[in-house]
């Protein structure tokens, strides 16, 4: 199931998709509706068929981290996303192995 919601606080819209295990998956940052119900057309199957990157457990963490920041941090100040680069930047070093899938709230 997929919906598309307008976010009236940053004037953008968000695409959320339940999969079939009851995760939800989306994206937000889309200034149209139109934009937004394209990408949802494009990457549904994935999401879906869990063939998305979206739902990767197993990819590194840094990556998974640098995802997140562009794909549902888009409206932030300058220095936000300052500090976002440098968190990045600093997990990529001293986590370079590290899986999204391996990290817990304890390590």
């Amino acid at each position: 199931m997929a919906s598309i919601t307008y976010q009236e606080k940053v004037k953008t819209y968000r695409v959320q998709v339940t999969t079939k295990g009851h995760k939800r998956v989306g994206k937000s940052g889309f200034r149209t509706k139109t934009e937004a119900r394209k990408w949802l057309t494009e990457n549904e199957l994935k999401i879906m068929t869990g063939k998305s990157d979206l739902i990767d457990s197993s990819k590194l963490l840094s990556s998974y981290f640098e995802h997140w920041y562009e794909t549902y941090k888009t409206n932030v100040t300058d220095i936000t996303l300052d500090q976002y680069k440098t968190t990045y930047r600093i997990i990529k070093k001293h986590a370079k192995r590290l899986e999204s899938n391996e990290h817990t709230r304890e390590n």
